[in-house]
């Protein structure tokens, strides 16, 4: 066996280290490979005997390095090959910017499961009663009234006032009583002395109120009791005496049913309009009758309270 010169040794190594620096780049653009690609040919490169060494001729290892040089100079420009992975690159922001799957949408929850009822809550509570139940609310009111009427074939005007305990918003249980503040004329006395009539009328009132939707409702009721009216004698004037003498009275019974319109102006008073027609029974006084006095009557109101 011949053995190798120096000279064939320094192409030899010549060429190793030009064929590692022209697969460095295809090393290193592989994931994972490592940093250094030197020492992974020197770490694979196969022994040679030095047989196979010293038949190397200068010419071909001259051409091979030739050869060697032109490769490495076209591999600096290859690009990765197709079948070779790509790694996806990572979200600008890292991992915390990285889209995540939308959850579904859940249905909103149904009326009745926001609002629960109780158990012990009837589903009907019934109307306010007087002994248990639901609770009762309780206010009232007064105020004045006025009305026009007829009073024995004549224009009259009277003037009162009503009073109640309000119970639910809805019943008011009280009293009311009217008089009359126009004149009228009654009949001549056996002396031929002219006369004037005075006339008045309460008692107890009930009233209902329907319709309360809004600031104006209506209201039905009546008043029921009694009533009188009396003939007192005109003397001259500035001679204000009256005797018993000249005094003549009857006393009847009074039975008046009323519509009535209200509005709440504010939570404590209310005006309203009224229409009503009186009964009166048990008049015989003087050749006046029952029909003197009875008749229709409109007004208005205001009123004070908790209503």
């Amino acid at each position: 066996m011949r053995r190798a010169t120096p000279h064939q040794v320094t192409w030899a190594n010549a060429t190793l280290l030009a064929a590692a620096v022209a697969l460095a780049p295809d090393a290193l653009a592989q994931p994972g490979s490592d940093p250094n690609p030197d020492d992974e040919w020197l770490e694979s490169e196969p022994d040679e005997g030095p047989g196979e060494s010293a038949s190397t001729d200068p010419a071909d290892e001259s051409s091979g390095s030739a050869a060697a040089g032109d490769d490495g100079g076209g591999s600096e420009n290859e690009k990765p090959e197709a079948s070779r992975p790509v790694p996806a690159p990572p979200p600008p922001g890292g991992a915390e910017d990285a889209p995540k799957p939308k959850a579904e949408a859940e249905p909103p929850p149904s009326r009745s499961a926001r609002e629960p009822k109780p158990d012990d809550e009837p589903s009907d509570p019934g109307p306010p009663t007087l002994l248990g139940g639901r609770k009762l609310t309780v206010g009232g009111y007064g105020g004045v009234a006025i009305k026009y009427t007829r009073i024995a074939d004549t224009h009259a005007l009277l003037v009162g006032g009503e009073g109640a305990v309000l119970i639910a918003h809805t019943l008011a249980l009280g009293g009311a009583g009217y008089g009359l503040t126009t004149i009228v004329r009654g009949p001549l006395t056996e002396e031929g002395d002219r006369t004037r009539l005075h006339f008045g009328y309460g008692g107890p009132v009930i009233r209902f109120n329907f319709m309360q939707d809004g600031p104006v409702y209506l209201s039905v009721g009546g008043l029921i009791g009694a009533g009188g009216f009396a003939l007192v004698r005109e003397d001259y004037p500035g001679d204000v005496d009256i005797e018993e003498s000249d005094v003549e009275s009857n006393a009847f019974f009074v039975a008046e049913p009323q519509l009535s319109a209200h509005a709440n102006l504010t939570r404590f008073m209310r005006i309203g309009l009224d229409v009503s027609y009186r009964f009166t029974y048990g008049v015989t006084l003087r050749g006046y009758r029952d029909g003197d006095f009875r008749g229709l009557a409109a007004g208005a109101h205001v009123q004070f309270g908790w209503f």
